[in-house]
């Protein structure tokens, strides 16, 4: 993987990761609906429906690199996919442990 790859990369789990879930997920959902053999920035209309404006920008513009390295909408949707369920399983498994330091009550 070179190294504009892995930008790529790195910024779609980022997005993947810091939406909402059900906001990537009915972005996803659309991406998935578009035929197959389309670019995925045909799926920059769809970021339409996005209802923050950065998130919906962040994501148009990933679509647009993503197309530009030949990515199909599947595949980005598949990437977003991953890392909202990556995102949800790290903050499931994280637990807080309260101890009481203090004199005997």
């Amino acid at each position: 993987m070179n190294a504009d790859d892995a930008d790529l990369l790195r910024r779609l789990v980022d997005l993947g990761c810091e939406a909402q879930a059900d906001v990537i997920g009915a972005l996803c959902d659309a991406l998935e609906r578009l035929p197959e053999g389309t670019a995925a920035s045909a799926g920059v209309a769809l970021t339409a429906a996005m209802p923050q404006t950065d998130v919906r920008a962040r994501a148009a513009r990933l679509l647009r690199d993503a197309a530009a390295r030949g990515l199909s909408p599947r595949t980005v949707a598949w990437t977003w996919r991953a890392a909202c369920h990556a995102e949800a399983d790290r903050r499931h498994g994280q637990a807080v442990e309260l101890v009481w330091t203090g004199p005997p009550p």
